[in-house]
This record gives structure tokens, C-alpha cells and sequence, in this order.
């Protein structure tokens, strides 16, 4: 309740968006500081850092702020609330619009408690397709589990490992730490995929940061991903490892 007063008081006489209906950027800056949202601004990945370019890759922020209108059920009640601290009473009147707003935000409720489970069939039709060796049709379901539940990490996951090019799976795979930067899975994911595609270092980062989220994560066990990313970063690791010594060659 806090935020919301909070954010009631900053939208004060309002503020204005981007062509698609999002917070500009220098006010999302503004109010990760002011709502304390825990996001990290210009997060730094492989040692570059990534600018923040939308508040669509500030989660909490999102979250609390730019609610997805597919989850009409949870935001009409948080613009009710901000609308009941920033307005002024408004006097009682009858007629239709009262039932036919509850009628609306009901059938809102019901299609986004559907929306959901819509997008885990579609990942499910997803995977299947790519056991029978189908990429391009999982590629294109993965993207629709995407759009039908826009805040889970999961239709990334399997986009990215589906995508057409390197440039593009790494892209949607960094898409998914940036939209939950402390789920350890989503570290996981990126740094297996650098691993398989012998970008060494790059896995190292990622595997041992999904390692400080939750150190008893399946990559962090001995011999595992972790250790193999670190010992072809660092040959000196790998002994009393039982890792045979890497070669030279690629560790980007």
C-alpha cells in the first residue's frame, strides 16, 4: 500500500508514455529508486554492461507498473486503488456502468487465470515437436507461449535453443535473466548454452552466478557444466578435478 500512495503522488496531474503504452525510460529510472523495486539498472553481462532501453526489462518495476493488460485481473484493482488515493470522491450514481464493469473485469479475470495454462499447453505442443524434429514449428509455438504469458521465463528457454542463429538463441536467452535476474534457472539455461556453443567464459559467468542464486543446482555439482566451463577458462582448476586439461582454443 506504501508504493501504491507512493506512486499515486508521482503520477500526481500525469505522465506521459511511449507509443506503446509503457513508462518512458528516464521516469521507470525515477521510480525503481522512489518505489524500491529492486531492480538493477545497466546490469553488466560477460563484462559488458547492457543499457536499460525499456521498463519492460526492469521486472519489479514491470510488476507493479507496467502490468500487462493480458493480466487485466490483477491490474484493475491496483488502477482502482490508485484511483480511489489520487481522485476525489465522485458522487453515487445508478444505472449500467457498475455491473457492466465487474462483468468486464470478471471476464478479464478469467481469461488471464486462463492465459496460463494456455501457454503451458502450447509449450508442451512445443517440445514435442521438437522431439519429433520439428525446430521450426517449436520455434513458432514457444513464441506463442511467449504472448500468452509475457512474464514467465520458460517459453524464452525453449525459444532460444530453437532460434535460427546463435546471435538470436543468446539474445532471447539474456531476454529471460533480465526479466528474472535471481532465478538461478535462467542463469542456468544462458550458461549451457554458451557452454555447447564453446564460449567458455561467458558459460563460466553465468553458471557461477546461477551457482550464488543456489549453489545446490544440478550444474554446480562436481564435474558438471560449472566445472567444465571453469576448467577451460582456468586449466590450473582441473587438476585432482578428474577433468581431463582442455586444449587451447576459444574461451570468449
Amino acid at each position: 500500500m506504501r508504493r501504491l500512495r507512493e506512486l499515486a503522488r508521482w503520477i500526481g496531474a500525469g505522465r506521459g508514455l511511449t507509443q506503446n503504452g509503457r513508462i518512458k525510460l528516464s521516469d521507470a529510472r525515477a521510480l525503481v529508486t522512489l518505489l524500491q523495486t529492486g531492480d538493477e539498472l545497466d546490469p553488466k553481462f560477460h563484462g559488458h554492461v547492457h543499457k536499460t532501453r525499456s521498463s519492460d526489462e526492469l521486472y519489479g518495476l514491470h510488476l507493479l507498473v507496467d502490468i500487462h493488460w493480458d493480466y487485466l485481473a490483477v491490474s484493475a484493482p491496483v488502477f482502482l486503488v490508485l484511483g480511489s488515493l489520487a481522485g476525489e470522491p465522485a458522487p453515487r450514481r445508478g444505472g449500467l456502468l457498475a455491473p457492466a464493469a465487474a462483468l468486464l473485469v470478471a471476464a478479464a479475470g478469467v481469461y488471464s487465470l486462463a492465459s496460463p495454462y494456455l501457454a503451458s499447453r502450447k509449450l508442451d505442443d512445443a517440445a514435442g515437436k521438437l522431439d519429433r524434429g520439428e525446430v521450426a514449428a517449436a520455434y513458432d509455438d514457444s513464441r506463442s507461449a511467449r504472448s500468452l504469458n509475457p512474464l514467465s521465463v520458460e517459453p524464452l528457454f525453449l525459444e532460444g535453443y530453437t532460434a535460427a542463429s546463435f546471435v538470436e538463441g543468446e539474445a532471447l536467452l539474456v531476454k529471460a535473466v533480465r526479466l528474472q535476474p535471481r532465478n538461478p534457472d535462467a542463469w542456468v539455461q544462458l550458461g549451457e548454452y554458451e557452454l555447447d556453443s564453446g564460449r567458455y567464459r561467458r558459460a563460466y559467468q553465468a553458471l557461477n552466478r546461477a551457482y550464488t542464486l543456489d549453489r545446490w543446482n544440478a550444474t554446480a555439482v562436481k564435474g558438471r557444466e560449472l566445472d567444465q566451463a571453469r576448467c577451460r577458462v582456468d586449466p590450473t582448476t582441473c587438476r585432482g578435478s578428474g577433468l581431463p586439461a582442455p586444449r587451447a582454443g576459444r574461451s570468449s
